[in-house]
């Protein structure tokens, strides 16, 4: 959650009572997000991978949840399907925080179609180099706070 955390502060945007997106395939993740979001005073909405594979298969359905995810100011994905987001989901001002990773043919993709999120106003934390950084630098400033507070 402390990249995720760190990611929407870098934005400098006040967050509170706005709206998010969570794709996700973990319900102890969607959990997780959903906790720190509400602290944070941000409203989520979600949707696991499972599902999103069945809305897929009516079109209305589909092109609905894609106004809905529009609509709202963070889009986070953590499914591990590599560019299922395109710039269907997306709108300018929109802060992408991409958690999904996959590796295909020696490539590294994300879950976001980034060439399509590049032409927007707004955030996005690329795969490879966004989320991943991030994480291993939290991890570290945990491990100094713990090295520090032991003393």
């Amino acid at each position: 959650m402390m990249a995720i955390k760190y990611s929407l502060k870098e934005t400098k945007k006040d967050l509170k009572d706005k709206k998010a997106f969570l794709f996700f395939n973990s319900d102890i993740f969607k959990k997780e997000v959903q906790d720190f979001l509400k602290k944070e005073g941000i409203i989520l909405s979600a949707i696991s991978s499972q599902e999103f594979q069945e809305i897929k298969k009516n079109k209305k359905q589909l092109e609905n949840l894609k106004e809905k995810v529009k609509k709202c100011q963070i889009l986070i994905s953590a499914v591990g399907n590599p560019w299922f987001i395109d710039k269907d989901f997306l709108s300018d001002d929109m802060i992408v925080i991409d958690i999904g990773i996959t590796k295909k043919k020696g490539q590294i993709l994300g879950d976001i179609k980034c060439s399509d999120a590049e032409k927007l106003s707004g955030y996005i934390t690329p795969v490879p180099g966004g989320i991943g950084p991030i994480t291993v630098a939290c991890l570290l400033e945990n491990v100094f706070k713990a090295f520090m507070y032991g003393k």
